[in-house]
């Protein structure tokens, strides 16, 4: 391999691994100050709401009607706790975490292949 040539993809890699982990870290910076819209990995899928009207005395009583009963009552308060979009956009934040940070280090060794091809 000649040494332009080698000089030249040398800093051709620099800049290309430099660009990836600008562009990550400027998307990311958009992402967590909400001046842009955060990719969507994880959804939420629609329920539809049921209404329980149990009789509790008698035969309802001993069929597992309270036990449904109380978990769905657990479910509409946990519901009202925790806003609805909350996991799925947690789970995209660290999703999107996540691959940032393979990108930028990515980016990194791209780089540093760049620097490597310089210096011989």
């Amino acid at each position: 391999m000649s040494v332009n040539f080698r000089k030249t993809f040398g800093w051709l890699l620099i800049f290309v691994g430099l660009f990836i982990i600008g562009w990550f870290l400027y998307t990311s910076f958009n992402i967590f100050t909400a001046k842009s819209e955060l990719p969507s990995v994880f959804k939420l899928k629609e329920e539809v709401q049921q209404s329980y009207n149990f009789d509790f005395s008698g035969k309802d009583a001993g069929n597992g009607k309270i036990q449904e009963a109380m978990q769905d009552l657990i479910k509409e308060e946990i519901n009202k706790s925790f806003p609805k979009e909350f996991l799925p956009r947690l789970f995209n934040l660290i999703a999107w975490s996540i691959l940032s940070g393979i990108m930028i280090f990515g980016g990194a060794q791209i780089s540093n292949l760049g620097i490597k091809l310089l210096r011989k």
